[in-house]
């Protein structure tokens, strides 16, 4: 009779370092039974570690492809309202001509439009928004940004009305026209009491970090909403079917199956890329394929092991 030769253990050493990570995640599978080991508290240092050094290129490779516009965008802004703007009990007006309505075009097929009462609205209907991707709406107490979804159907809007706060929807072409027709009275009190001046030129520098920032919480949110949505549904369609990889691994095991996903992903917000648009869609379809992938080794092997052991 043959003796059998038991396997040998499966590597299961937890604390692997922030650089082995990445190198282990970008070249290969066999990391991931380290790494399904992994205290929650070390897997989200991880991924906030890999999400700022994503910001950081983001503010430095963004930053600097915007420049050019962001420069002719400050000097537009500069010419036409002055190189302050007035915070005051009135809401923030510019420093020049602040009883004056005007547009003023800027890159990208976008505008800006600055109107000093929007009680009454504005004249504008759906041709004129077609000829453009987006705009920004500056009142002194209100403003919206809109930016136009693909096929031109409807847009994306973000309102801020300080001190109520800020809101975002997506409305239809139409709706948009009508909102802008109808036009917006303030309402709230306005918390500032005594007038100020606030310089332009720093609000366009905070820009390319400010890009930073939101680069940052997106993807540290994004993987953690994702992966969690994903796991969830997981457990729930195994209909109790025993698994050799509890919710936790699971989990960990797809926050780090998508560290390679978000780099390349990445790409094409940061570099420009064609279908930047659908990157999202493609992060979620990239880090599912990864990740069924890596988790159906773990799966066999530790199921085999068991099995092994068992006997």
């Amino acid at each position: 009779m043959t003796e059998h030769q038991p396997e040998l253990p499966i590597p299961t050493a937890a604390h692997v370092g922030f650089f082995a990570v990445l190198r282990g995640t970008f070249t290969g599978t066999e990391i991931f039974f380290r790494l399904r080991r992994h205290s929650l508290w070390r897997t989200l240092l991880h991924l906030g570690l890999i999400s700022f050094l994503l910001a950081v290129l983001a503010t430095f490779i963004i930053g600097n492809r915007l420049r050019p516009e962001l420069n002719a965008f400050k000097e537009a802004v500069v010419r036409e309202f002055g190189d302050a703007l007035l915070v005051s009990p009135d809401g923030i007006r510019p420093q020049r001509n602040p009883e004056r309505a005007r547009t003023i075009e800027l890159p990208f097929r976008s505008r800006l439009i600055y109107v000093p009462d929007f009680s009454k609205g504005i004249n504008i209907d759906a041709g004129e928004l077609a000829g453009m991707e987006a705009f920004a709406l500056w009142t002194p107490r209100f403003l919206l940004a809109a930016r136009g979804n693909p096929g031109g159907e409807t847009w994306q809007t973000y309102t801020a009305t300080p001190p109520a706060g800020s809101s975002e929807k997506v409305l239809s072409t139409p709706e948009l026209v009508d909102f802008l027709r109808a036009g917006q009275a303030p309402t709230g009190e306005w918390p500032v009491r005594k007038t100020e001046t606030l310089p332009i030129e720093p609000q366009f520098a905070a820009i390319p970090p400010a890009i930073g920032i939101v680069f940052f919480i997106m993807e540290f949110f994004g993987v953690i909403l994702y992966t969690l949505l994903f796991a969830a549904m997981s457990k729930l369609l195994s209909f109790g079917r025993p698994q050799a990889l509890s919710f936790a691994e699971f989990w960990r095991v797809g926050i780090y199956a998508a560290f390679p996903v978000m780099a390349v992903t990445a790409a094409f917000p940061l570099f420009a890329l064609p279908l930047s648009r659908y990157s999202s869609l493609f992060f979620v379809f990239g880090l599912i394929v990864y990740w069924m992938a890596i988790a159906g080794r773990l799966e066999r092997t530790l199921a085999g092991n068991q099995e092994e052991n068992s006997q």
